[in-house]
């Protein structure tokens, strides 16, 4: 009974070592350019559904984002990503764990149109700020909340582990800061964006409103 006793012993520290959750592993070498891969050729459609207030399904369409082009922004090697609108130019690059990106018009960039736009490695539960900014005594910022590290999700392009981020934006006066938008973004390592779901939040009695959501249908990256 004894020998048995302590054979469940170390069973029992055996499965607690080898069943650690993957956000408390230390050796995970993922980049920024592996999340958000991005190359000259590379292409993603999604399934795009944009929903009313009263929680209804509005307007819905396919879009696809093609990398159609490199060069080089602030001495960065960058990408320009057509995703169908003439009217927009989206313009990343890379800077170490940052990256950022640009809205442009076809005739020129824009500095002022630049932002860091996503943040990488991170560890489960990390927030960092992407912007905070205070003009005229209103203030701006949006932060980014690595939620869960590995999530598994199912779109129609099929089933990814990805890592949950959820980017809160928020405004108001310098001492009091309302959340306005809330977007749910899964990445898959490897792939890019596999689904996003962005939330409004309203006064009063209406609360917390689904705004639009996007799932990916197919991809091919070079």
């Amino acid at each position: 009974m004894k020998l048995f006793h302590l054979l469940l012993s170390c069973a029992l520290v055996l499965f607690l070592f080898s069943c650690k959750s993957p956000s408390s592993w230390t050796n995970d070498t993922t980049t920024i350019k592996d999340i958000f891969p991005l190359a000259y050729g590379d292409y993603w459609t999604y399934n795009v559904t944009y929903y009313n207030i009263n929680d209804s399904m509005g307007k819905s369409f396919s879009l696809t984002n093609e990398v159609v082009d490199s060069l080089t922004i602030d001495g960065h090697r960058g990408y320009r990503i057509d995703d169908g609108n003439p009217a927009d130019i989206l313009l990343y690059y890379y800077n170490g764990a940052d990256l950022f990106q640009k809205y442009t018009t076809p005739t020129s960039i824009d500095d002022t149109a630049k932002g860091l736009f996503f943040h990488y490695p991170m560890y489960q539960g990390e927030t960092y700020v992407l912007f905070d900014t205070t003009y005229s005594g209103y203030r701006q910022m949006e932060e980014v909340y690595l939620v869960e590290k590995y999530e598994s999700v199912t779109v129609p392009a099929g089933t990814f582990f990805c890592s949950h981020f959820r980017y809160i934006y928020l405004r108001g006066d310098v001492n009091s800061l309302d959340t306005t938008t809330v977007r749910e973004n899964y990445y898959a390592v490897g792939v890019g964006l596999v689904k996003g779901e962005s939330y409004d939040y309203y006064y009063g009695s209406i609360g917390i409103k689904l705004g639009s959501k996007r799932e990916l249908v197919s991809y091919i990256l070079r």
